[in-house]
């Protein structure tokens, strides 16, 4: 995949991919924008990753290998700290991600190449952090909402999005983080106001 291309051109052509499917949504974007966006050919976008799919899931995991785990040494910290280093591009993340996640449910490759590594992508960071609440003793690690709660992170972002049609802030994220999180896993507020 994407191997003899240099590293700052893949991650230009990321940045295209990233902001046209933000925009426009998976569907209605196509290889040719994508190319003509990125100054590169078509040819060179499917001899490097074979597939609009794999491309555009390949921008989920480009960063993955120099992203350091973040620990604040709490998980509401660690949640707070995750959503301040999206910063500004959350409401575009969100807009990304829906657009995958929905497009998956018609598109049997794309769903496959979301689950096999997208997926563990975004669980990735979020399972480190409740892995230390519970070494920390913050958190039980018998919990019966463990299971649910990267789901119940990114849920308001999702049904904020599609049912309500209103763009989800980092302060919202912020803010439910800190209204939602404790009273459900019985933790201590984060006293860092947002």
């Amino acid at each position: 995949m994407a191997q003899h291309l240099p590293p700052h051109r893949i991650r230009e052509i990321y940045d295209v991919v990233f902001a046209l499917v933000a925009e426009h949504g998976y569907a209605n974007v196509r290889i040719d924008q994508i190319a003509k966006a990125a100054h590169t050919s078509t040819a060179t976008i499917y001899r490097h990753w074979g597939s609009k799919s794999k491309l555009v899931v390949g921008v989920l995991t480009a960063d993955t290998h120099d992203e350091p785990d973040i620990d604040t040494g709490s998980l509401l910290g660690d949640l707070h700290a995750h959503v301040d280093a999206i910063g500004d591009d959350l409401p575009a993340a969100v807009r990304f991600l829906t657009s995958i996640a929905l497009a998956a449910s018609d598109d049997e490759e794309l769903s496959r190449s979301y689950r096999e590594h997208g997926v563990p992508v975004i669980r990735h960071s979020l399972d480190a952090a409740i892995e230390r609440a519970i070494t920390r003793g913050e958190l039980a690690a018998d919990h019966p909402a463990i299971a649910h709660l990267v789901p119940l992170l990114l849920a308001p972002h999702v049904v904020t999005r599609l049912l309500l049609m209103v763009t989800v802030t980092p302060a919202d994220t912020h803010a439910y983080i800190d209204s939602v999180i404790p009273p459900l896993l019985q933790l201590t507020p984060s006293p860092k106001a947002h």
